[in-house]
């Protein structure tokens, strides 16, 4: 519900704060590659895990202001697919318990973008900004060992991963990106991006490890830009350094 509200004040913020100049829409698409880490100094005694991923899909749409400026903000919507294969075992005297997971969880994240933007023909832009994300659904197949006094015994699972992750996800968005002119009001994307999760991924639901766990994303995507030229907003007063005779 709060996540549902933020996105609300989101959408609300650019819709209202109509201005001047021009806006442009854009729906991107790609590659994405999470990788996972645990930040915990204080392990349990007999842990030990691995963690990597392997590639997935993510695509954008986002709505930013074109005024002339150096410096704009505007807003993106993202889904992002990540997987994770998570490899772990604790226990103590006389047990063991390993387990061998592949995760798939589907977020949606609402982004903040602040632009530095350089260019004319061909534009340069350069966004660093805070982004929260909600988590959608995820899924865990897996088989889990376990060993008893020399006895092992093994089995396959198959169930939702919800409840081992936080519903929220913080953190910070770096991209980078170049806008080149097609025909009309269109325009080809590339950008390259970065985030960094600020807040535990986990909720300690993966079997008392885990709970530490963060993210790190890097995609690489192309899509196209629409330029709307009856619509203008700006989360920025009017005010700013502009450019001789710009043309979008």
């Amino acid at each position: 519900m709060k996540i549902c509200t933020l996105c609300m004040i989101i959408i609300l913020v650019d819709l209202v704060n109509c201005a001047y100049g021009q806006s442009i829409i854009g729906i991107t698409g790609g590659y994405n590659r999470s990788t996972y880490f645990d930040r915990s100094t204080t392990l349990p005694t007999h842990y030990g895990a691995q963690y990597n991923s392997q590639p997935t899909f993510c695509f954008s749409v986002f709505l930013k202001p074109r005024n002339k400026k150096y410096f704009t903000v505007g807003s993106q919507i993202s889904f992002i697919n990540k997987v994770l294969n998570l490899k772990a075992s604790y226990g103590g005297l006389g047990f063991q318990t390993i387990r061998d997971d592949h995760i798939h969880a589907n977020y949606l994240y609402f982004s903040l973008l602040p632009e530095l933007s350089l260019g004319k023909k061909f534009a340069f832009n350069l966004n660093f900004g805070p982004s929260i994300g909600t988590l959608i659904n995820s899924r865990r197949r897996g088989i889990s060992y376990e060993t008893f006094h020399g006895n092992r015994i093994y089995w396959p699972s198959e169930s939702s991963a919800n409840n081992d992750f936080n519903t929220l996800d913080l953190r910070i968005y770096l991209n980078i990106g170049i806008e080149i002119p097609l025909r009309d009001k269109f325009k080809l994307v590339v950008n390259n991006s970065y985030s960094r999760g600020i807040i535990n991924s986990a909720d300690g639901g993966l079997g008392n490890y885990g709970c530490f766990i963060n993210t790190n994303d890097v995609s690489l995507n192309i899509g196209l830009i629409y330029k709307l030229e009856k619509f203008a907003f700006s989360l920025l007063p009017k005010t700013g350094k502009k450019f001789n005779n710009q043309k979008d």
